[in-house]
């Protein structure tokens, strides 16, 4: 495998292969590049025939998988395999963790009992992704069952003047400040990589199809954006921000993020995994399904 470290310069030869083999939310060039310029530093790992691997490594040596291989499907589990070799080997790596779907997971599982070389820790972290159907999405948000949320949106509309621009209409100041305001309010378990986010309001938000912000009495509060999926006619909502500065701004960020999505004419929209309480805050939004994702280390004997 070669180890392109310096992903810009070869830029080219990444987006090729996320052309000819992405499918996952995450398989994204620019999403890529911002990982690599937070916490960790990322590193393509190309295998020939258009095929690689996503991936960074933090400062004190954990090499993660970013998304899932690029490569067909026959051929995934073998350069995964790959990858861990290289990780672990010539990238002088600590640990190695994985965020991967179902099925692969699976089939990692399997071919891992039969090693020696490694194994998988019983823990692992299991994210809920929610997709929203575009073709029956309610964007009039009729009936009952859309009854609070209308009654929480139209209520900031009777008290504030509310616009939703694209992010080009604000000052970067604007925004970052937003991303402070939305950090500060966290809670001290749920860790967020600021850098990430400052990165792409600092390169204009490169990369992403679609930018929302939801400004209230001329103030932005929060900000949503994504990308379309590659080879499917799906979107990934990437980002979702809000500065939690008046009760219901969640609502009408997410609810105008899938009201302009569906004028877009996707098929479905994916709006991330969570776990907890964030996934309970997108149930409210109506998803047809959910997917999941396992987190988990392949540690070297």
């Amino acid at each position: 495998m070669e180890a392109i470290t310096d992903i810009l310069s070869r830029k080219d030869t990444i987006e090729r292969s996320i052309k000819a083999h992405g499918f996952f939310a995450e398989h994204n060039f620019w999403h890529f590049y911002y990982k690599g310029h937070g916490n960790g530093k990322s590193i393509f790992l190309s295998s020939g025939n258009d095929m690689g691997v996503m991936a960074y490594r933090t400062r004190s040596g954990v090499w993660h998988l970013l998304a899932e291989v690029l490569a067909p499907e026959k051929s995934r589990l073998r350069l995964f395999m790959q990858f861990l070799r290289y990780a672990y080997e010539e990238g002088s790596a600590s640990k190695v963790t994985v965020e991967v779907t179902g099925p692969f997971r699976q089939r990692l599982l399997e071919h891992i009992r039969k090693s020696s070389e490694y194994r998988i820790p019983k823990y692992h972290w299991v994210l809920k992704w929610p997709l929203f159907n575009m073709r029956s999405w309610d964007s009039s948000l009729s009936g009952k069952a859309w009854k609070k949320t209308r009654n929480i949106i139209n209520r900031l509309h009777r008290k504030h003047d509310i616009s939703i621009r694209p992010a080009s209409g604000f000052k970067k100041s604007e925004l970052r400040s937003v991303v402070s305001r939305w950090v500060k309010r966290r809670r001290d378990n749920d860790q967020v990589d600021s850098k990430y986010y400052m990165n792409i309001i600092d390169n204009n938000f490169r990369g992403f199809d679609i930018t929302r912000v939801v400004a209230i009495d001329n103030k932005p509060c929060a900000i949503t954006g994504g990308w379309k999926v590659p080879n499917t006619n799906n979107y990934y909502s990437s980002l979702g921000l809000l500065d939690y500065s008046y009760p219901g701004i969640g609502e009408l960020a997410n609810v105008d993020d899938l009201q302009h999505l569906k004028k877009k004419g996707f098929s479905f929209v994916d709006f991330g995994g969570s776990f907890g309480s964030l996934t309970d805050f997108k149930k409210k939004f109506m998803p047809e399904r959910y997917y999941e994702t396992y987190g988990f280390s392949v540690l070297r004997n």
